[in-house]
């Protein structure tokens, strides 16, 4: 029976190192089919080849201000909502490519947020927009809860600057490394 989820893609799995209270380093390899067309690399840092225009709504000044500071060396176009509200005010007067909403805030939490977004969109036959929930609590139950209420993503707090590249690939499909 094979155990890991290397093995189950017919790879093998290997334990390189490991000493208490340091750590353990692993080795995988697997086999994977190439890929039939591939994405254009974005060229970063320097100037954006493509735009992402991003709805960032948190309650927290100070994670909103790292989340802006992070992406400064990106494509993304963030514009910042401080509460659910506010956040249905900016989406419903701007066209946004991708929103990151954390799921605990004043006024709207994030759930009622996208729950609204969702019916807005199924009403007005709108494309679905890409929706990152995002929490400092990345528990499994705030996960299904927001998956539930239509979040596409589930991202944890604290992000570094992987987060916003991920949302950058999941969002255009094509692979950057925010530097």
């Amino acid at each position: 029976m094979r155990n890991s989820v290397t093995e189950k893609m017919g790879g093998e799995l290997a334990l390189l190192s490991s000493s208490l209270g340091v750590g353990s380093t692993f080795q995988f390899r697997i086999s994977l089919p190439k890929a039939k067309k591939p994405h254009p690399q974005l060229a970063l840092p320097g100037p954006p080849t493509t735009s992402l225009a991003l709805l960032y709504v948190d309650d927290s000044i100070v994670s909103r201000a790292t989340f802006k500071r992070i992406c400064s060396s990106s494509p993304i176009e963030v514009h910042e909502a401080k509460d659910g509200r506010d956040g249905w005010d900016k989406y419903i007067n701007n066209d946004f490519d991708v929103l990151v909403i954390d799921l605990y805030m004043p006024i709207w939490d994030g759930f009622e947020l996208v729950k609204k977004i969702r019916a807005h969109e199924k009403e007005n036959g709108i494309e679905p927009k890409l929706i990152f929930a995002l929490t400092a609590s990345p528990t499994e139950k705030n996960r299904e809860h927001a998956l539930e209420s239509g979040f596409n993503e589930f991202l944890a707090k604290p992000y570094k600057k992987d987060v916003v590249s991920y949302i950058i690939n999941r969002s255009t499909g094509v692979e950057s490394n925010v530097a």
